[in-house]
């Protein structure tokens, strides 16, 4: 049987939604084991959180998951909830993140994902987290937060491009068969 030489966008998306929670599993990993053990330092001025008083007690996916529940749902999001909300956050971004790298690099190797983790970290980072205000901008940070964030968006792009390339080889033997 001849294999297909086009795929539907839908099944790249799938596949690259797939790879992405993946990436984000290693990515959450990393965060929680070796990441959470290194000092961050001294900070070069200190960062300015965001302005809302809950905001403080809380990490930059909980703060997301107040404001999207609050300006969508104009509902509470109650403290005790906000820390699966910021995982739903976390994870629902690296699946998304891993369904764009797919439509682009359908088949990554694993220093296409490292640059796509970098990329993703300089963007997510040290741009959209202080254009939205759920954190101050990267001048504000030591060193140390900055090489612990970038770690861990380097193993969330290896794991990314690894779980990809994985999944888009078992897709193309299934419909070879």
């Amino acid at each position: 049987m001849e294999q297909a030489t086009e795929t539907a966008p839908w099944r790249v998306v799938g596949r690259g939604l797939t790879a992405g929670l993946a990436g984000t599993a290693a990515m959450t990993l990393l965060q929680t084991t070796v990441a959470a053990r290194i000092p961050s330092g001294t900070p070069r001025r200190p960062p300015r959180e965001p302005g809302e008083p809950q905001a403080k007690d809380e990490n930059t996916t909980e703060t997301t998951a107040r404001r999207f529940v609050e300006g969508f749902a104009h509902r509470h999001l109650p403290a005790w909830l906000r820390p699966a909300a910021g995982y739903a956050v976390h994870f629902a971004t690296g699946a998304a993140l891993g369904a764009l790298l797919a439509l682009f690099v359908p088949r990554p190797k694993w220093w296409e994902g490292l640059a796509f983790g970098a990329a993703a970290w300089l963007v997510d980072d040290d741009f959209l987290v202080p254009l939205l205000k759920l954190g101050d901008w990267p001048n504000h940070y030591a060193f140390g937060t900055h090489a612990k964030s970038l770690s861990s968006h380097l193993a969330y792009g290896i794991g990314t491009a690894l779980a990809l390339d994985g999944v888009t080889a078992l897709s193309e033997i299934a419909t070879t068969e």
